[in-house]
């Protein structure tokens, strides 16, 4: 699991709705985190199974797989 949390350097307030980059999203998958816990606000988060990525990921359209 991998714990995220954005927090503003202008006025320490949390970020709301943050979200991976396609990049980060990618290093996530790659080192295997079964889950992302991603907080919102003090009392407010998310969990996002990874697999869930892995299932809705647009970067991979436009390649086909040889088998």
């Amino acid at each position: 699991t991998l714990y995220l949390v954005g927090v503003n350097a202008r006025n320490g307030e949390y970020v709301t709705d943050n979200e991976p980059c396609t990049f980060c999203k990618r290093m996530i998958i790659n080192s295997g985190i079964k889950n992302v816990v991603m907080r919102d606000t003090k009392e407010k988060y998310r969990i996002v199974e990874v697999e869930e990525w892995i299932e809705n990921d647009d970067t991979m359209e436009d390649f086909e797989i040889d088998e």
